[in-house]
């Protein structure tokens, strides 16, 4: 007997049982429910938000409960499911099943909150022979506090989805669906930035009794939520002096985009968000179990033995993406009853034609995962800017699973193929790539410095430097983010060059700074220098809170451990101190050249690239930058006698 008969059997026995008719109300539960989370990556990216709580359920819809009680809510990795109060069919499978519930999205730091309500699913194109299509209708509530995105309550089409299973019987019916994309409407829907159309939904397993009552006659029409009532009215009172109130940085992007509807809505506390997933494969889990390798996480980031979240902080796309991201990766095993444990750091994933996820191990920024990426499953845009991956296959690096196996007392680690990554990113441009340490903070905040750098020891047989040339050419983007408030202003010995057109923008602005000679020493059996100057430029953007002083650069030439010290002082959001510290590592060895004069007197490195220092990004940049991240190049021409 061939599988069609025993369909046709199948349904002709669901058809003949006793037709109870009944109308499903409570919660789902076994054998009557509808299994959906909308979006596995949005979760996370929500979850890593200040909602209170991110993610909830209520009306008919219900969650796992989150493990995270301070978040409280839904659990972002566990179970979604609506309940199914009604449904009509044919033979084949084609037909509706209404939902009832609502699953609400809440992300105030970022300006929305969401709502998907009462789902139906339309099934049609179900042959004998297999195929056809779901399409999900819900209503969806927007509700926005960002300037050109407004909030909307309307029932779209939220996605279509590939049946891939239809299995009648006597009780119960289910239906299963491929991953699903979501529709132009509904992007549209929510103010065109959070998703754009033909992006990953999650698939859909529905189940219901095979005697359930027919759907209402007619869709339910959402209404929209009321606002929050205003706060009472004080009365008259003496307001003070008044000062604009500074605000989180969010530079332009490269287009000049202004954050209309066609964009996506510039968060309130940090320029970029999204998150990557990181999903271990069952044998993955069972290999770190069997070996004793525990995983967890430092927040904002999450780990489970099921899935790893580090919520976006972040970065840049162009051809290729870079994307930062916060928290870190701990992982943790006995060896002789000693513990011991690694931290993965300051994770960074980068998508294009050689993709794969580095991280600072034991103060070492390395490749730690190697991603394979099908092309069909990522999508960069520059525009945007956005990056999204969906599916990519992870394994560990030769090196990043020897020193991750050096650090744990083991031979080597009991995997190498890891499992999936997963990735959701609207980066708004650089400069912010991390997020303040508070929700609804004023904007990034420099921390007071409280360890000043040692002062380079002159070594013997080292020669006194009579002049030098000290250029900082300093990070594009940064400049043109700082031109959007009062820009920048050289001082007390210090002297902007000439303004020119970058990159990005036909607005000509100065983008390199000379610091005035001091004083220095040079070691000729070495090569080894280090160079004190004077002066002072100023990074002014006041209604961000940023009012910053570099001050008195001094250079240390020393092979690899090269680096350029600033005394750093300023008002605001950005006041360290008055104090010295790193401005950035300088990568000696990558300058872009070297010159050397005849007689030996005169030596020139040319556009030596700087990188933020590690302690750098919680201390002066704090919520500006992370660690590695370049910032600008140095050209250093030092004279002897």
């Amino acid at each position: 007997m061939n599988r069609t008969v025993v369909a046709a059997l199948a349904v002709l026995l669901a058809l003949l049982a006793p037709a109870m008719a009944a109308a499903q109300t409570g919660t789902p539960g076994a054998g009557n429910e509808i299994d959906w989370g909308f979006r596995d990556t949005f979760r996370n990216y929500v979850h890593a938000g200040n909602g209170t709580p991110p993610i909830a359920t209520s009306n008919g819809a219900i969650c796992a409960a989150n493990p995270n009680a301070a978040k409280g809510g839904c659990d972002p990795a566990g179970e979604f499911k609506w309940l199914p109060i009604g449904g009509d069919w044919d033979l084949l499978g084609n037909g509706t099943v209404a939902g009832q519930g609502v699953l609400a999205f809440s992300y105030p730091a970022h300006n929305f909150s969401l709502k998907l309500e009462d789902p139906w699913l339309i099934v049609s194109g179900n042959t004998i022979g297999g195929g056809g299509t779901v399409t999900v209708r819900a209503g969806l509530k927007l509700k926005s506090t960002q300037p050109g995105t407004p909030s909307n309550t309307v029932r779209v089409n939220v996605g279509t989805f590939p049946l891939t299973q239809y299995t009648p019987g006597m009780n119960t019916t289910s239906w299963r669906t491929g991953t699903g994309q979501l529709t132009q409407e509904a992007s549209q829907a929510m103010g065109g930035g959070f998703l754009q159309p033909g992006e990953a939904l999650d698939p859909i397993t529905v189940t219901v009794p095979s005697s359930i009552a027919a759907p209402p006659a007619t869709e339910p029409v959402p209404v929209a939520d009321p606002d929050p009532p205003a706060p009472p009215d004080p009365g008259p009172q003496d307001p003070g002096p008044q000062q604009p109130a500074p605000q989180q940085p969010v530079p332009p992007t490269s287009s000049g985009n202004d954050g209309g509807a066609s964009t996506p809505p510039p968060p309130a506390t940090s320029a970029s968000y999204g998150a990557a997933t990181i999903t271990p494969t069952s044998a993955s889990q069972r290999a770190l179990k069997k070996a004793g390798i525990k995983v967890a996480a430092k927040k904002p980031a999450s780990a489970t033995s099921k899935r790893w979240t580090f919520p976006v902080t972040g970065g840049s796309v162009g051809s290729s993406a870079r994307i930062d991201h916060a928290g870190s990766l701990k992982l943790t095993t006995k060896v002789k009853k000693k513990t011991r444990t690694v931290t993965l750091s300051n994770l960074r994933v980068t998508l294009g034609k050689k993709s794969g996820v580095s991280a600072v191990i034991a103060g070492k920024h390395q490749s730690v995962f190697a991603v394979t990426v099908a092309p069909k499953r990522m999508a960069l845009s520059s525009a945007a800017p956005s990056a999204a991956l969906s599916g990519g296959k992870v394994a560990f690096t030769k090196a990043g699973a020897k020193a991750i196996a050096k650090k744990l007392g083991l031979k080597k680690l009991p995997v190498s193929s890891l499992g999936t990554l997963a990735v959701m990113a609207k980066l708004q441009g650089a400069p912010p790539a991390t997020t303040p340490t508070a929700p609804n903070a004023e904007g990034p905040v420099s921390q007071p410095i409280t360890d000043e750098p040692p002062v380079a020891t002159r070594p013997a047989g080292a020669v006194d430097v009579t002049s030098a040339t000290v250029t900082w050419h300093v990070r594009e983007s940064w400049i043109r983010y700082i031109a959007s408030g009062e820009g920048t202003k050289a001082s007390a010995g210090a002297t902007a060059h000439p303004a020119r057109k970058g990159e990005g923008t036909d607005v000509p602005l100065a983008y390199e700074f000379d610091y005035g000679f001091a004083n220095g020493w040079y070691a000729p059996d070495t090569g080894n220098a280090a160079l004190s100057t004077g002066g002072a430029v100023n990074f002014s953007y006041k209604d961000h809170g940023i009012d910053l002083d570099t001050k008195n650069a001094e250079v240390e030439l020393n092979g690899g451990s090269s680096r350029v010290i600033m005394r750093f002082a300023g008002r605001g959001n950005t006041d360290p101190g008055d104090k010295r510290a790193v401005l950035v590592d300088l990568q000696l060895d990558q300058a872009k050249g070297k010159t050397t004069s005849p007689d030996g007197k005169t030596i020139t490195y040319t556009e030596i690239p700087g990188t933020i220092p590690q302690g750098g990004s919680s201390s002066v940049f704090a919520g500006f930058y992370m660690p590695g991240d370049p910032f600008g190049a140095f050209t250093v021409t030092v004279r002897l006698a």
